[in-house]
């Protein structure tokens, strides 16, 4: 009888005994009755899956897959799953980023062509500006030529052309605006003004000749006057034309 008891404790001792699911140390799941150590312990989720996906799924196809086959196919699938989709992500991204640097690209690009092409047309503007109002000074001093010519033509007939008598001073003053216009270069031409003219004989090596000293004022480029300057011209001995040497003779 006492036999028969002592059995009932222990079937009803096991049966409420706990089934504890460890890592077996060469892999793979065992069950046992006593707690596993922190080395082995593991679940079938936890357990270590070291085939590849084709290898459990052909062992469950074929019906020989154990609950720790299974359990590795589906942890495996999953990490696979979450492998593909960060993949996906990455890739994505990286397109997105490739995109945005393209377009950052093609607005640079685009920006510097405008900028190319403004100052090409600003370049072209100025050079166009700079033509048309060369040409106009030249058509002014062309013009302000003609008018001094014919103020000199006119001296000439008023004047008696058998004496030696000196050219008067305001047509000394003409003739030799005349030769500053041609030889020096005016931003206005038309602004000129002479504050003040005088004419004077100099001796030097090529003999006797007259001098005329013009203070001439004209505007700058910025339409402004900066003052009289001194232009001298040398006339013949009669003071009369131009000489030919249009410095002093030392």
């Amino acid at each position: 009888m006492r036999y028969f008891l002592l059995l009932g404790v222990l079937a009803i001792s096991s049966a409420n005994a706990a089934v504890h699911i460890c890592a077996a140390p060469g892999g793979g799941t065992v069950f046992q009755d006593r707690p596993c150590d922190s080395a082995s312990a593991a679940t079938p989720s936890q357990a270590k899956c070291s085939h590849p996906i084709s290898t459990y799924q052909a062992r469950i196809d074929s019906g020989a897959g154990k609950d720790e086959d299974r359990s590795c196919l589906k942890r495996l699938l999953a990490e696979q799953k979450t492998a593909d989709l960060q993949a996906k992500k990455a890739a994505k991204d990286e397109e997105k980023r490739k995109l945005a640097e393209e377009r950052l690209k093609r607005i640079e690009a685009e920006r510097i062509a405008r900028e190319k092409a403004y100052k090409k047309l600003r370049e072209e503007r100025m050079e166009r500006n700079e033509a048309e109002r060369a040409e106009l000074l030249a058509m002014q001093a062309k013009l302000r030529t003609a008018q001094l010519q014919t103020l000199l033509n006119e001296q000439e007939i008023a004047g008696d052309p058998s004496a030696n008598s000196v050219m008067s001073q305001k047509a000394a003053e003409a003739l030799c605006l005349s030769h500053t216009l041609k030889t020096y270069r005016f931003k206005d031409p038309d602004s000129i003004r002479i504050e003040n003219s005088e004419l004077t004989q100099l001796a030097d090596k090529s003999g006797t000749r007259y001098v005329m000293i013009l203070d001439i004022n004209a505007k700058n480029g910025f339409g402004g006057y900066v003052g009289a300057k001194p232009y001298t011209c040398f006339l013949t001995p009669d003071g009369r034309r131009l000489s030919g040497v249009q410095e002093l003779v030392e």
